[in-house]
């Protein structure tokens, strides 16, 4: 069926987005999208299998796609992780998304990195919050999760989008979205992660009461590194649609024609994490061809010997990505035609009673916290690609 979530319209935005944050990043690389017919049983890991074992293998495969969790078997990782290893020896840069779902311990009763990210063979892509502050371009950098309240009413706007007025009182908040992170059940910690990922991470998860589990040896440990993932800083994604007739999904879009429309709406999640370090990786791969280089292949034993800076500087391929010193939150609001409240989010920044001394996801995602550092939403951090290139361009 078409117009379920695994048909083809199903996967129309996730395709967009996909192919337009590679282009973004890099819009001289040549992309394949490859779509299974369902999403149903093993037929993204089949199409995925196929790609791999092709005549004429991409230099990158990007994944935005995840199990909820790691209810996987250890024998179909194990078919999994046969795979990647081989995409690994090819050559072959493997990325999955982390997800958007936090800690995942209210949905599964555990805390933990879901599958595929957790294989050590792919490199597993979290997700940060990237505001501009002022018109001057200044930047801050944040692991992603959000909580969001709603305002009644409707917020008043002039053209130029500055809020005057959002009527009433601010409801309760409740989570919406965080990146994905944490520890396997089942994979051992990698030899590349040794001595960079903290034990207090590596050999510990949580029930969703808070009870601890202990794991010896220390396990793998998602993410890897994180890009751009919060929908409220997120991406312009453009998409051709026949017109709705509905003027929420209609009002921030172009007509073409009597039946078709052009829209544009922002977007975010590792969904567009993931693509977009495609698109980076594309980019060291076009400057190590240049010098008669091999792709960089399999990315996270050069990942983790990158030189890592603090927030603010450039000079380094790979900068940290911390918490904001106090709760921070923004405030998005839309035109009266919209029918949309508006509503204050928080960024990376719930209070919560079970963190003391920190900022915290919040009560829905309270197991994973941005720290200097390796943490378990953005990794070893985020990359600037200028050094990046350098130091892996050969």
């Amino acid at each position: 069926d078409p117009d379920t979530l695994c048909g083809q319209q199903g996967w129309f935005g996730e395709e967009s987005l996909d192919i337009e944050a590679v282009h973004s990043f890099a819009p001289g690389a040549n992309i394949l999208y490859v779509g299974a017919t369902t999403c149903e049983g093993d037929a993204l890991n089949d199409v995925l299998y196929d790609t791999i074992d092709s005549f004429s293998p991409p230099d990158i495969i990007s994944n935005s796609w995840s199990e909820n969790g790691e209810f996987t078997t250890p024998n179909e990782q194990l078919v999994n992780n046969d795979q990647f290893l081989q995409a690994a020896a090819q050559g072959i840069s493997v990325l999955f998304a982390t997800g958007d779902d936090g800690d995942l311990s209210q949905v599964n009763g555990v805390a933990s990195g879901s599958w595929p990210g957790n294989s050590p063979w792919v490199t597993a892509v979290g997700g940060t919050t990237l505001a501009l502050q002022n018109s001057s371009g200044d930047k801050q950098e944040w692991g992603w999760g959000n909580y969001r309240a709603f305002l009644g009413g409707t917020a008043k706007i002039t053209s130029g989008g500055t809020v005057i007025t959002a009527s009433d009182k601010l409801g309760a908040f409740s989570f919406y979205g965080g990146a994905g992170g944490g520890v396997s059940f089942y994979q051992p910690q990698p030899s590349y992660q040794k001595g960079v990922v903290p034990a207090s991470i590596s050999t510990v998860t949580y029930s969703v009461v808070g009870e601890p589990m202990f794991y010896s040896p220390p396990r793998r440990v998602v993410p890897d590194v994180a890009m751009e993932a919060d929908p409220y800083t997120g991406f312009l994604v453009g998409e051709t649609y026949t017109i709705a007739g509905d003027p929420i999904s209609d009002g921030p879009c172009t007509a073409y024609s009597k039946t078709t429309e052009y829209c544009e709406d922002s977007i975010g999640g590792t969904s567009l994490a993931t693509p977009s370090l495609a698109g980076v990786l594309a980019l060291v791969n076009q400057a190590r061809h240049q010098k008669g280089l091999s792709p960089v292949g399999f990315f996270n034993p050069a990942l983790y010997n990158l030189k890592v800076g603090v927030s603010g500087t450039h000079a380094q391929p790979l900068i940290d990505v911390d918490a904001p010193a106090t709760p921070t939150a923004l405030l998005r609001a839309y035109p009266a035609s919209l029918k949309e409240n508006p509503r204050v989010v928080t960024v990376n920044s719930q209070v919560f009673s079970g963190c003391p001394g920190r900022v915290c996801e919040g009560v829905d995602d309270v197991f994973l916290t941005t720290t200097k550092a390796f943490d378990n939403v953005t990794g070893r951090g985020t990359p600037w690609v200028p050094s990046l290139i350098t130091a892996l361009g050969g």
